[in-house]
């Protein structure tokens, strides 16, 4: 029953959304969503704006996935995209990623993840945009539709900022506000405190507009970012911190979380287990925590971004819901080196796993444990 509401509710919402992209008044701005997409990445093959092209869309790598494909997202799929920006005079940015929108009432297209949410990012789907805040001067933004989140301010935001060096010293940033702590140490550690402005606006008017679009879907391969954010953070770990080797990631009171919570932590205590909750670490022991890791157990989870900080040969053993099922962390585990494996266990109607003790000790103990 809640599948089939679900499916109904997704087939009204597309339905009205479609509809009202094509009503929508052209010589109108602020009234009604967009009409369709532009590409930035074509406007720069043809001249029509300028910008630079570093490198060329990407296959994903010739890996094993059994999780990735397991899990039907497409991700044993996906590459890399072009990596590339564009410059733009008076651009608009709308809705509540900011996405670009140019004198035809048409959404950028590389803005809104391309192909996965072109129809379906917040910025194709706004009725009345507010009076625009004028910005004057260079900027650039990583302001996305998840970016205020762990594993997308990560794997989503920061990587647009690897393009900083091709802008003028004195391009500023928009992104997601306000900041959180680990956000706040990020762009610290970047030195763009200064330079970092947090907004909730939903329509800008940037004097000059520096564009960098995501590198990768979710799941998708891009071991550019990840090459970037390692040479970029790796650097900061806490050396005063000694981490344990072997421990289970807790996502303490977190929805998706564990039914059985209380049973699975005593048993990862009982078998010597240290147990960790990442959000009681500071960013810079999080990340000495993975870099030092020899053996790392979790609930799929935002805390598994951590990975990006791990050595070659760690091994991951990644729990999972069987009605929530995603290979991101699979795909990360890879790119860094880490030997990845994974069990699935019944999900509850709120995505919570009850993890059987008895499969989860036969796991580990087949994987050594």
């Amino acid at each position: 029953m809640y599948l089939a509401v679900r499916f109904v509710y997704r087939w009204l919402s597309q339905t009205t959304w479609k509809l009202l992209r094509k009503i929508s008044p052209t010589a109108i701005v602020r009234l009604g969503p967009p009409r369709g997409t532009f590409s930035a990445l074509e406007q720069l093959r043809h001249g029509t704006v300028t910008g630079r092209i570093l490198r060329s869309a990407a296959p994903p790598p010739d890996s094993a996935s059994p999780l990735r494909t397991r899990a039907r997202l497409q991700q044993e799929t996906l590459g890399s995209w072009t990596l590339f920006w564009t410059r733009h005079r008076n651009a608009r940015l709308v809705g509540t990623t900011l996405a670009m929108l140019d004198e035809d009432k048409r959404v950028c297209y590389e803005a809104v993840y391309g192909p996965f949410g072109d129809e379906r990012d917040p910025a194709t789907r706004y009725v009345v945009l507010p009076p625009a805040v004028r910005l004057q001067g260079n900027w650039t933004s990583i302001v996305g539709w998840w970016t205020g989140a762990f594993h997308h301010w990560f794997m989503d935001a920061l990587p647009r900022l690897a393009l900083l060096s091709e802008f003028p010293n004195d391009t500023h940033v928009l992104g997601p506000g306000p900041l959180l702590r680990y956000q706040a140490e990020t762009l610290a550690w970047m030195d763009l405190t200064d330079r970092y402005r947090p907004t909730t606006a939903k329509h800008v008017i940037v004097e000059d507009f520096y564009f960098a679009p995501p590198t990768v879907m979710m799941g998708g391969s891009d071991p550019d970012a990840v090459a970037f954010l390692r040479g970029t953070f790796l650097g900061m770990a806490d050396a005063t911190y000694d981490p344990p080797r072997r421990f289970f990631l807790h996502r303490v009171g977190r929805r998706r979380g564990l039914a059985n919570e209380s049973e699975v932590v005593d048993y990862f205590r009982e078998h010597d287990w240290a147990v960790i909750d990442p959000e009681s670490l500071t960013l810079a022991q999080q990340i000495k925590l993975f870099a030092s890791a020899e053996v790392v157990c979790g609930l799929h989870g935002g805390g598994l971004t951590n990975l990006l900080w791990c050595q070659p040969g760690c091994r991951v053993y990644e729990l999972l819901a069987s009605n929530y099922l995603n290979g991101v962390f699979e795909g990360l585990a890879a790119l860094v080196g880490a030997k990845h494996h994974f069990a699935v266990f019944p999900g509850s109607g709120d995505f919570k796993a009850t993890i059987d003790l008895r499969e989860l000790n036969h796991f580990l103990k087949a994987e050594g444990v």
